[in-house]
């Protein structure tokens, strides 16, 4: 049969029992048999004659297709808007959930794109200062996917060892990350930025009636504390951060408001 011919497996996103959301091709299970089956989650198989040099240009393009989209210098004017301290200025510690195998064909698109983004948020935390730590988070990274990372100066921490690092100076980078692993990973603590799954939507959308009360207050809450931007949308692939959004916390831009108001009086009167 010619290849034009085959019909195309579908790529689609999935939450499993565990709190994340996994691509999954073809047919869908029973939400029974599927979260079975994600119960224990492995790392994901490597492909025969795959290895970090065979990675590296696959990421370098999407990196050079991410820098050349207007998506790109959105989300830099975006995290950039308050002149004076933007929130990026508080940030010591990058933490990625849920990013998925940059390994795993079935994956590795979608995922590649969102390393290329995380990345390119790292180099612009680290244009102004230097990082104390970026770390990585997912069940299903295999050793491929830690070299790879690591090449990238991202350390790979087994679950659920990164989430003590989400602190109020942390940029926490999870799109997609199912709201059953997200909300509690977020409760006593404020990271300074967060880029995940649209809070306002989990609220107001059809999941909403499936929320609990803890979930609810916890979003609730979430949101009365951060200024909220959806992410840019990037047409190549809008799969890869449909409906995701930007949260900066709302301490950070007021401090610099602040900061600069007494910066400039002083300067007035000196």
């Amino acid at each position: 049969m010619h290849p034009s011919s085959k019909r195309r497996q579908k790529q689609r996103l999935t939450a499993g029992a565990d709190g994340w959301t996994h691509v999954h091709t073809g047919p869908l299970p029973s939400s029974s048999s599927y979260h079975q089956l994600v119960g224990v989650l492995r790392p994901a198989e490597i492909p025969a004659a795959c290895t970090v040099e065979i990675l590296t240009p696959l990421f370098e393009r999407a990196s050079r297709d991410w820098h050349a989209s207007s998506a790109a210098a959105e989300l830099v004017r975006v995290l950039s808007k308050t002149a004076v301290a933007p929130p990026l200025a508080t940030i010591d510690t990058v933490v990625c959930l849920g990013l998925g195998s940059v390994v795993d064909p079935r994956s590795r698109r979608c995922s590649m794109l969102q390393l290329a983004v995380l990345h390119s948020l790292i180099q612009l935390v680290q244009e102004t200062h230097p990082l104390q730590a970026v770390l990585a988070q997912d069940p299903v990274f295999n050793h491929l996917d830690r070299a790879f990372l690591l090449s990238l100066g991202i350390t790979v921490l087994d679950h659920p060892a990164a989430l003590s690092s989400i602190t109020p100076t942390a940029l926490v980078y999870a799109p997609h990350a199912e709201r059953s692993f997200m909300l509690p990973a977020l409760k006593g603590t404020a990271p300074a930025v967060l880029v995940s799954n649209s809070f306002e939507r989990m609220l107001s959308g059809s999941i909403s009636t499936l929320l609990l009360a803890e979930e609810r207050e916890l979003a609730t809450h979430f949101l009365s504390r951060y200024h909220s931007n959806p992410f840019p949308p990037y047409t190549p692939l809008d799969a890869a951060f449909n409906d995701v959004h930007v949260y900066c916390r709302k301490e950070n831009l007021e401090e610099g408001r602040e900061t600069g108001e007494k910066e400039v009086l002083s300067v007035a009167n000196p």
